[in-house]
């Protein structure tokens, strides 16, 4: 694990709780500075002060300020105060302007050194930026922010009174986010420039050509991306473009790759029906195009080889379109089949802006494995793989936050995408075949029949339903369920069939518990897992109460916490409508939260600490396992279980969504076990 990573995404938090009354004597912003300290080897002891000035908030410590952001009261022409409290502004925080849209100006004063990232996304009216002639670090030209040797672009106003921009010939580097959501059209990069970070265009909804730099290195992260380019040509220079680069260009018909081995990061392109991709003979532009169903134009010969775009070998694959959808086709060594159909045979119920949906899809798909599969003799293996892709395509469904009945169609590659991922990590090993593509030729929704009850909400399916669990861990049961359709509201985990009508339930108690940090994805998309981590941990009881406990219970501080859209709020329990940080829910077992600033996702997941403990006595004994031996008892004969969620949490002790005798059986081995002696805890007993 990557320590600095960690230390970078619990600060985030960090500084987002230092607002909130401590029951410790020192804040969060001091418990950042002492971790600060302790990995960089150096002391520190200072406290800060924020004062607020015209509308503008600082951050003042004992030598220096900081200026933090602006109220939403600031309006017109700013200026950063030279001094706060009798010492220097030295730095602007990231996002510092973010959304303050009635502002027209910035003043940057002399001393300040440092200037984060995304300084103004969505200030709407800002014109221009001044810098201090004095200022040695930056200055502005024509409005724009740059470092003093004119080598990097750090700031461009969101309102630019023109919407043509020709960045300078002495610039190397455009910034994080330098020109996020700014209203440029036309863009003119030139050849001194290198690298355009991360964010650096990002949402520039109105951005329609790009004139590439001949010498750009990189693109980072989502560089590009959600802009209206209609064409992209990336030179023979361009090593890298990084995850989500152009991604969200819906409008983009053509994009143009002259290095044969150009590195493509994941989801790095948008696709479209209209899309084509042109490059070299087995370049990675090939591999990209193949693997995600784009057509591939040939514009040049480029020496043989095999070309590799997310770890997947792509030696002789090439795009074929077959009616409105581009399918994938391979005379690699492995044998294709191409063209296999599939149907959901129940709808997929999914919750949309708190209301259910059913969605019905259907298409084809192409595998690969040892060998060309035929309709009859290989019957039931192709039913076999069919059952698990239905699964693969309801995850995607699920998973995609951002689908709706106006708007499903711009989302058919990133459901694809999704669950050819899902079925190879989960299926392509116990089937034997690799889902190489798949095609959307109907996908349908359309709002369920639903009743309402206090506190929750719920739908009622006149038709037999299947639900089946939709975490990664519950891939067994979904994959042995035949035409199972996933059904989640904030990614339910229980599994149960009936014919009669099927009742799931939105409810803040699917939350309760304690919650860790248990991974890390960094502005380039790499993922790191952790383990056995107390830096950031944020109890959830029942009542919408809770704790966030920093540096192993070092700094706590109360809080209350609320379901809002597919969000939990976590919120000051004395300013209960000021949202500290907004937890994304990715599924029953996972939330994440989003550093727009680092571009950072720091991952919670539920902690199974209490796995077994049933009832709740801090021990795992005989009790439990009567526990749920008397629900299972009362599940059988079509009564509620008598369990809270967090009791039933607990006692589906082998994560097949079932509380049984299995689970009660597991319970009293341990209890033997611990009767004979044994130290290992209940989750390393169940492995062995």
């Amino acid at each position: 694990m990557n320590k600095k990573r960690l230390f970078a995404g619990v600060l985030s938090l960090a500084m987002a709780f230092s607002t909130l009354p401590t029951l410790g004597a020192v804040s969060a912003v001091s418990f950042a500075a002492e971790s600060a300290a302790a990995q960089t080897g150096a002391a520190t002891g200072e406290e800060d002060n924020t004062v607020v000035i015209d509308s503008l908030t600082y951050r003042v410590f004992a030598d220096r300020a900081e200026f933090i952001k602006c109220e939403d009261t600031a309006s017109g022409d700013v200026v950063i105060a030279d001094e706060v409290s009798g010492v220097p502004v030295t730095r602007i925080s990231g996002r510092a302007f973010a959304f303050c849209d009635s502002i027209t100006s910035v003043k940057i004063p002399a001393k300040v050194t440092s200037i984060g990232d995304h300084l103004a996304g969505y200030a709407m009216a800002l014109e221009k930026y001044t810098v201090d002639e004095k200022n040695e670090t930056f200055c502005a030209v024509d409005g724009v922010v740059y470092t003093k040797d004119m080598k990097k672009l750090v700031a461009y106003p969101t309102a630019y009174p023109s919407t043509d921009f020709t960045v300078p010939s002495s610039v190397e580097v455009i910034g994080d986010g330098a020109a996020y959501t700014a209203n440029i059209v036309n863009l003119i990069i030139p050849d001194s420039v290198t690298e355009v970070e991360g964010f650096a265009f990002t949402y520039c909804k109105s951005l329609k050509t790009v004139k590439l730099s001949a010498a750009l290195k990189k693109i980072g992260y989502s560089g590009f991306g959600n802009t209206a380019l209609e064409s992209v040509e990336l030179p023979s220079a361009t090593e890298e473009i990084g995850p989500s680069a152009f991604n969200g260009c819906r409008a983009l018909k053509t994009i143009t790759v002259n290095n044969p081995d150009m590195k493509i990061g994941s989801s790095a392109i948008e696709t479209n029906e209209e899309l084509v991709i042109r490059g070299g003979e087995n370049s990675t532009a090939q591999a990209y195009a193949a693997e995600n169903g784009v057509t591939f134009e040939n514009v040049g010969n480029i020496p043989a080889g095999t070309a590799v775009v997310s770890g997947t070998s792509a030696t002789t694959t090439a795009a074929t379109t077959t009616g409105a959808e581009t399918v994938t086709t391979s005379t690699s060594q492995l044998a294709e089949t191409v063209d296999l159909k599939f149907g959901t045979p129940t709808p997929i119920v999914k919750i949309i802006d708190k209301k259910p949906y059913e969605v019905k899809v259907a298409g084809n798909y192409s595998v690969s494995g040892e060998k060309v599969l035929d309709q009859t003799a290989d019957s039931e293996k192709i039913e076999e793989i069919k059952k698990d892709v239905i699964v693969s395509v309801s995850q995607a469904v699920q998973n995609n936050k951002n689908i709706t009945p106006e708007n499903y169609n711009a989302y058919y590659y990133e459901i694809r995408q999704e669950a050819i991922e899902y079925f190879n990590n989960n299926y392509a090993a116990s089937t034997g075949y690799t889902l190489t593509a798949i095609s959307i030729a109907t996908l349908v929704i359309k709002e369920q029949e639903a009743s309402t009850s206090t506190g929750t909400a719920s739908t009622t399916a006149a038709e037999t339903t299947t639900t089946a669990a939709t975490t990664a861990s519950a891939a067994t049961t979904s994959a042995e369920t035949a035409g199972t359709s996933t059904t989640t509201v904030a990614s339910t985990t229980a599994s149960a069939t009936s014919t009669e009508p099927v009742t799931t339930e939105v409810s803040a108690k699917n939350f309760v518990g304690t919650w860790k940090v248990s991974g890390l994805r960094d502005k380039d998309g790499q993922y790191s897992d952790i383990t056995n981590n107390d830096s950031f941990i944020m109890i959830f009881n029942e009542g919408g109460t809770g704790t966030a406990t920093f540096n192993g219970g070092k700094k706590v501080y109360d809080i209350n916490w609320k379901i809002k859209d597919n969000l939990i709020a976590v919120t000051n329990q004395d300013e209960s409508d000021t949202s500290i940080i907004d937890l994304n829910i990715e599924n029953a077992d996972l939330l994440s939260y989003f550093d727009e600033e680092d571009s950072e996702s720091t991952y919670f997941s539920k902690d199974s600490s209490k796995l077994g403990d049933v009832n709740e006595d801090a021990s795992i004994n005989a009790k439990d396992a009567s526990f749920v031996l008397v629900a299972y008892a009362k599940a059988s004969t079509g009564s509620d279980d008598g369990l809270s969620d967090t009791q039933r949490a607990a006692a589906d002790v082998n994560a097949d969504g079932k509380v049984d005798a299995k689970d009660a059986s597991a319970i009293l081995a341990f209890y033997s076990y611990l009767s004979t002696g044994g130290k290992d805890s209940f989750e390393t007993f169940l492995k062995k």
